[in-house]
């Protein structure tokens, strides 16, 4: 349901009573004011730990590979890794 709200929050759509119910659940919130709120943060917060892992990883492997390479490439082929990974 997070992934949904994150793609309804990209494209400027407003969250409804409904799906903020649903949230509540899932997230085990008490109230439902700041859902919205606390769901950004959550998404945030992931993307944040997992582009720090990306740069680990691809430090880590450029060292295994000891070849420079286009640096975008690489980072791009990392993320896609950590994708795989969930």
């Amino acid at each position: 349901m997070t992934i949904g709200v994150c793609v309804a929050i990209l494209l400027r759509r407003k969250i409804g009573l409904k799906v903020r119910g649903i949230l509540q659940e899932s997230i085990n919130s008490i109230q439902i004011g700041g859902i919205v709120k606390l769901t950004k943060k959550i998404i945030k917060g992931t993307l944040f730990f997992e582009s720090i892992g990306a740069v680990l990883l691809m430090i880590r492997f450029i060292r295994i590979r000891n070849r420079k390479r286009n640096l975008v490439r690489d980072l791009s082929f990392y993320i896609s890794l950590l994708q795989r990974r969930v």
